[in-house]
Formats: C-alpha cells, sequence, structure tokens
C-alpha cells in the first residue's frame, strides 16, 4: 500500500517492527555475543515505540526477551529489573502462557545458572 505524504499512520502499520528487531538482536547475539551495544539498540528504541502504539503485549516480550539477553551476559540485577517489568505485565495484561516463564528464567538467574537458550524453557 502507498500512503500520500498526507496520510497518517494506522496504530498496525509498524506491528512488525517490534517483533523484527528482537529478531536483529538474536542474530546480533548469535554473530557478536560481546557487542552488547548492537543487541542493546534493536531492544531500547523498541519499548517506548510499543508502548506508544498500544502494541503492549509485544513490547512485554520484548522486555521479557531482554531480560533473557541480559542474562545470557551474566548481568544480573538488570536481567531481574527487566524481568519483573516483564512479570507485572504478563499478569496485567492476563497472558497466562507468558506469564508462566517469567519463574522459569528467574528461577535459573537465582540458581546462577548458565544462560542455556530462549524460552520456552522445555526442561523447566
Amino acid at each position: 500500500m502507498v500512503m500520500s505524504a498526507g496520510s497518517h499512520h494506522r496504530p498496525w502499520d509498524n506491528l512488525g517492527t517490534i517483533p523484527m528487531h528482537r529478531a536483529m538482536a538474536r542474530i546480533a547475539f548469535h554473530e557478536s555475543p560481546q557487542d552488547f551495544a548492537a543487541q542493546d539498540a534493536h531492544f531500547e528504541t523498541r519499548f517506548p515505540f510499543g508502548e506508544s502504539h498500544r502494541h503492549l503485549p509485544l513490547a512485554v516480550v520484548a522486555r521479557f526477551r531482554f531480560a533473557e539477553f541480559l542474562h545470557a551476559r551474566g548481568e544480573t540485577g538488570p536481567a531481574l529489573q527487566q524481568l519483573a517489568l516483564a512479570d507485572s505485565a504478563f499478569t496485567r495484561l492476563d497472558m497466562p502462557w507468558w506469564r508462566e516463564q517469567p519463574a522459569a528464567l528467574r528461577g535459573r538467574i537465582e540458581a546462577r545458572q548458565s544462560f542455556r537458550g530462549f524460552a520456552p524453557y522445555l526442561d523447566g
């Protein structure tokens, strides 16, 4: 769809940008695990976008994924902060499957287990 210069974007026009940036952050993580700036850039701009465009479920999942990245990098405190934000939002938004995921990740972080992969955590 081609939009004229004076047209307005609808809230869902850019809906795919949040999952796209999550995917790009995962690619950056796998290609250059120590390039934190590249990974962070894909998340930090997505939170305000998702919240301002009322794509809260996608923005909250992005926060949870960011907590996973922080855990993978050994940043326990920031990972738990992002996880707490995601956890409360999953409850508030009534996202039952996602609501179960923070407990598993929190358990891994608090037990000082190394990062083994992204949710879903099939092995508990």
